[in-house]
């Protein structure tokens, strides 16, 4: 095969992993954001590593990654992720992940194998411009669909009518950060350009990326973007210090955009400034506000779960478990959809606790040694300064953002395009200069040939088909259980070998007890008995799998409690009761689990055993409305008045502000 045509596949390859943000089927896939757009991704990313184990087995050695502080780096941060994952509480989930966000070890090492890529067989200034524009391209489509959302159809592709977008990313904080790279990623651009046509491009991708950024309306990006901004203020100052014009305009700059920033705070209460995507949230951003105040403790969590394994953590996306254990009663407060977290929503503290003080050296390595080399290469080669200088200034915005976010399957494509950039400037600066030459020929025999494809392809069809087909039969299977009360598409999606069977067990379970909840008619008892049974078996293979999963253990909870109703059998109250014991010791202080044994006693006359867990709760959580109500309303239905009255006097020591309906029911009590 011609080198040429080589190198077109390899870009007709890169170019797929830059358009599968773009992914989206909605009546397809659980989860449509994330499924079908990971799958796409792994997929192309496999075939773009097919043709390079092609290429290197084709003995052509200068495709061999070079050895750089950043490849070490790299190779430090995926060491620690696979360590993290296999020391950690949960291995399985870690590896895997669940089907709505899919960012296990599996995963990320497909993001790591595209740096390697990359940076092994792109190597000259012209084929990364190309990769660029096409990067840009594609992500401008993704810019203009949120712009579709935003100022003429509120509920395009799923957005439910918010006000702010996400375009195909299905989330306002991914849509906001890919604004964020295409905005920088667009200068870098345009400062490497030489035509009009091409830097007009550049400049308008920018453009497209700056606006996403707010009509996003993430404030963590914002804050980002500020950073990123002052840090090319900065950056002009110091290249035009000579300058004395140069200079004061750069400080007159400055002084604007800070008076700027000081006329948002003031007026943060006007109806223009809080007109203003993205700028209105940040702006009137306060910690006492739910959002803020949940994410803070969030955080708080992380630290102390770090302390309890400090060196490796909890494991990939085992964040979950690490809430539980050291869940604060205070959550509840803001609802209890406020009261699961599986991510600290900050990387640096998500990371902290899950991978340890060594995960998060590893982390803030890639930004330390980036930061490094382009230092380096700014000495080097002073001519590209800007185009080294604005990529730092990304740096800096991406680790901004990430304090207040976490990565994402989008976050991570442009992350290692962008380390495998700096990867090339470097290699190319510093060990060996890249070659524009495409003549030639790719030598290669007919074993290798198969034995490749052979590989790939049944890699993508046990990685990525089969999961593929099980979620798409899980979507169905749900249908057909909500509306029909048929198990057997449930039976046969469960039959496809998915890494995800978890997560399907699960759903399944969610839409049985949908059912189960409403009337069950005296004709459909042996229907009910046959889901609750069906289901059941199901979760215990789930529990044996995380065994540790408080979500898990409370819905084989609902479905023993469920059991005993539709069996008329008072043993499976015994079961359902140990379960609730077994949640409670990894989440000791979680408010839910009381309730519900409480009212588990109260259906098997321990009263006084109910009563004692709702003094404890509320002993624990003095501040929590909803505990408080538990209890006033536990000692009505016992007809205790005094002791429900006390706990009224003291909720109101504790200076709880029940709801308008809550007062006219205790009101209504006191008569």
């Amino acid at each position: 095969m011609k080198r040429k045509m080589f190198k077109t596949v390899l870009y007709s390859c890169t170019v797929l992993v830059f358009f599968a943000p773009l992914v989206l089927l909605t009546s397809k896939f659980i989860f449509p954001f994330i499924v079908p757009k990971v799958i796409f991704l792994r997929t192309a990313i496999l075939l773009l590593f097919g043709w390079y184990v092609f290429l290197i087995l084709s003995k052509k050695e200068a495709c061999l990654p070079k050895k750089t502080p950043l490849l070490y780096t790299v190779l430090f941060f995926f060491c620690c992720l696979g360590i993290s994952t296999f020391l950690g509480i949960d291995w399985y989930k870690s590896f895997w992940d669940n089907h709505e966000r899919m960012l296990g070890f599996f995963t990320l090492v497909h993001y790591g194998v595209f740096f390697l890529v990359l940076s092994s067989v792109f190597k000259t200034a012209a084929e990364w411009k190309i990769l660029f524009r096409w990067f840009l391209g594609a992500g401008s489509v993704v810019m203009l669909l949120g712009f579709w959302q935003y100022f003429v159809d509120t509920h395009f592709l799923l957005n439910g009518g918010s006000a702010r977008v996400s375009a195909t990313l299905g989330n306002a904080i991914y849509y906001s950060g890919y604004g964020l790279f295409l905005f920088f990623a667009g200068l870098m651009l345009v400062v490497q350009e030489k035509h009009v046509y091409w830097k007009t491009y550049a400049a308008l991708g920018s453009v497209l990326g700056f606006v996403g950024i707010f009509l996003g309306g993430t404030r963590g990006t914002i804050l980002g973007l500020a950073a990123g901004l002052v840090c090319l203020l900065v950056l002009y100052v110091w290249k035009n210090r000579v300058d004395k014009n140069m200079r004061i305009a750069s400080i007159a700059l400055g002084i604007v955009l800070c008076g700027t920033l000081v006329g948002c705070i003031v007026f943060k209460d006007s109806k223009f400034i809080r007109s203003i995507p993205g700028v209105g949230r940040l702006v009137n951003i306060s910690i006492d506000k739910p959002g803020a105040n949940n994410r803070i403790m969030a955080w708080g969590v992380a630290v102390e779960a770090w302390k309890e394994r400090p060196i490796f953590g909890w494991g990939p996306n085992n964040f979950v478990y690490a809430f539980n254990q050291y869940y604060r009663p205070e959550f509840l407060n803001h609802g209890y959809g406020e009261t699961w977290f599986d991510n600290a929503h900050s990387m640096i503290f998500n990371t902290l606790a899950t991978l340890g003080a060594v995960g998060l050296l590893s982390y803030c390595a890639l930004f330390l040694v980036a930061f490094w080399l382009l230092y380096r290469l700014v000495q080097k080669n002073p001519e590209r300064f800007w185009v080294y200088g604005v990529l730092g200034c990304f740096f800096v915005a991406h680790f901004v953002h990430n304090a207040f976010a976490f990565e994402n399957p989008t976050s991570y494509i442009y992350f290692f395009f962008l380390l495998a950039f700096l990867q090339v400037e470097y290699v190319g600066t510093f060990l060996e200069r890249g070659s524009d030459q495409e003549e030639g020929h790719i030598n290669h025999s007919s074993i290798i040939t198969t034995v490749i494809i052979v590989g790939v392809v049944l890699c993508v069809y046990t990685t990525n088909t089969l999961p593929a087909r099980a979620n798409m039969a899980t979507l169905k299977a749900l249908r057909e259980l909500g509306m029909n009360n048929r198990i057997e598409f449930a039976e046969k999606a469960l039959r496809i070998p998915s890494p995800h069977i978890d997560d399907i067990r699960t759903d399944i379970a969610r839409i049985a007890l949908q059912k189960l909840r409403q009337p069950i008619h005296k004709e459909n008892i042996g229907i009910a008995r046959e889901i609750l049974n069906f289901t059941s078996s199901e979760m215990e293979k789930s529990i044996v799998l995380h065994p540790k999963d408080v979500r898990l253990l409370i819905t084989k909870f609902q479905l023993l409690n469920m059991s005993a109703a539709v069996n008329n059998d008072v043993a499976y109250f015994v079961q359902a009761e140990a379960v609730l014991q077994d949640a409670i010791t990894y989440s000791p202080k979680r408010q839910q689990l009381y309730f519900m044994l409480a009212e588990l006693y109260l259906k098997t006359n321990k009263s006084d055993k109910a009563v004692t867990l709702l003094e404890k709760v509320v002993e624990d959580g003095p501040t929590v409305r909803e505990s408080w109500w538990k209890l006033i309303t536990l000692y009505k239905i016992l007809g205790k008045k005094e002791e429900m009255l006390n706990a009224v006097e003291r909720a109101k020591i504790n200076e709880i502000q029940f709801l308008e309906d809550q007062v006219n029911q205790i009101q209504e009590m006191i008569k």
